[in-house]
């Protein structure tokens, strides 16, 4: 029952971070729920038809340090979010496109290894959702706030900044408004292997074209 109960949650969630508010079924972006893939962790867009692609450049392949639901960090608020284990100076690319509003990139790799001292560039999407790329190497964001990226584009390096565990990975999480909400259950369409609906923790996956 518990975890019926947090799927609809999940469910609901995703429905107004696409704009489907309910009430008076007329939205013309609500997704049809046949087409959701629903596991114990929540409930995915396909990822045929998603908007983004993996944090790296194509031809690159990076494991899955961390994935939804845990087991570490990705809880409550962060539940959604997906930790790529990359070296200190890997590209990094916008998995799509948007507004830069918000960067740092002052904190020392593999001194400042606290919570709250991870370099990051925030993004805002047309749709209202803002993504958010962590852990960034000092110096390391080639982005101004202000600008508008491209899906693909390079926004930055991987490094080894805030709260990694000691090993080197890139954060990524998309939040459901730009004010600080949830993060949201994403599909990354590029994933080879295919993207099941939630990264599998511990596999690898390639960044297709």
């Amino acid at each position: 029952m518990r975890r019926t109960r947090a799927i609809a949650s999940v469910l609901a969630t995703l429905l107004v971070a696409l704009g489907c508010r309910g009430g008076d079924d007329s939205s013309p972006t609500a997704p049809a729920a046949a087409g959701l893939i629903v596991n114990e962790c929540g409930a995915y867009p396909p990822a045929s038809t998603s908007p983004y692609i993996l944090p790296f450049p194509v031809g690159v392949s990076a494991r899955v340090f961390q994935g939804n639901c845990g087991p570490w960090t990705h809880m409550g608020s962060l539940q959604y979010a997906t930790d790529f284990a990359l070296p200190v100076g890997e590209v990094v690319i916008a998995a799509r496109g948007g507004e830069v509003v918000e960067i740092r990139e002052h904190f020392r790799d593999d001194l400042d290894i606290n919570r709250g001292q991870s370099n990051y560039v925030l993004i805002d999407h047309s749709d209202g959702t803002r993504a958010y790329y962590g852990h960034f190497r000092q110096n390391g964001v080639v982005v101004e706030v202000g600008e508008l990226v491209a899906q693909r584009q390079q926004i930055g390096f991987a490094g080894n900044t805030g709260y990694t565990g000691s090993t080197p990975h890139l954060h990524i999480e998309v939040q459901g408004c730009r004010d600080g909400c949830d993060s949201i259950p994403i599909t990354f369409r590029n994933a080879q292997p295919p993207d099941p609906g939630g990264l599998i923790m511990g596999e690898i996956y390639a960044a297709g074209s």
